[in-house]
């Protein structure tokens, strides 16, 4: 019985992002993921039209983690500085988890930046999104005061810059502790003139 469509894609992608993660993503061909998938490398094309898709929707599971993280931060309780501070930190804890052990990934990421650079905007837009929420609600409660929340947001994020996206962060080598407290104490700072 064959296996339904979607498990045998989600077998491709889990082999496809294995094998980019240990050889890297230019190193890695179609007939290696197909061999992994006990398939041919015709039916492995039936699911993804070439390597670069694979390694888009590789990079598409790390976006979905931060929706559901955007998610999260709505839901919970607190003022919009917790729910920052939440949402920056537990950005630091996925990606330092993720890209500290995973070196090969930044070649995939530097591929889909140059690629299909709607990913990366669709990743950044989504963490702004989720900052001019947070603004939002310090505003009606007035824990910030007003301001252009979209303006207001763009500009935290590039304060956070540093601490939001895993190509600045894993390189500087500073322990996962310290990464928050850093932020924490930055997101203090940044609310202490809003």
């Amino acid at each position: 019985m064959p296996k339904p469509t979607e498990e045998t894609r989600l077998q491709i992608l889990e082999a496809a992002q294995n094998r980019f993660m240990q050889y890297g993503f230019q190193k890695t061909n179609v007939n290696e993921i197909a061999a992994d998938c006990d398939m041919s490398p015709a039916n492995l094309y039936r699911f993804f039209e070439s390597k670069g898709d694979m390694g888009a929707a590789v990079i598409k599971r790390h976006i979905e983690n931060t929706k559901r993280l955007k998610a999260q931060t709505a839901e919970m309780s607190g003022s919009a500085q917790e729910k920052l501070i939440f949402f920056c930190h537990k950005t630091i804890e996925y990606n330092f988890n993720i890209f500290s052990n995973q070196i090969h990934l930044f070649e995939l990421m530097e591929f889909i930046s140059k690629k299909r650079k709607e990913l990366p905007t669709e990743h950044v837009a989504l963490k702004q999104a989720c900052i001019k929420e947070v603004i939002e609600v310090g505003q009606a409660t007035g824990e910030i005061g007003m301001g252009d929340p979209e303006q207001l947001a763009m500009l935290i994020f590039q304060a956070l810059r540093g601490f939001l996206l895993p190509h600045t962060l894993i390189p500087s080598g500073v322990p996962l502790e310290k990464l928050k407290l850093q932020s924490k104490k930055l997101i203090q700072l940044l609310f202490s003139g809003l």
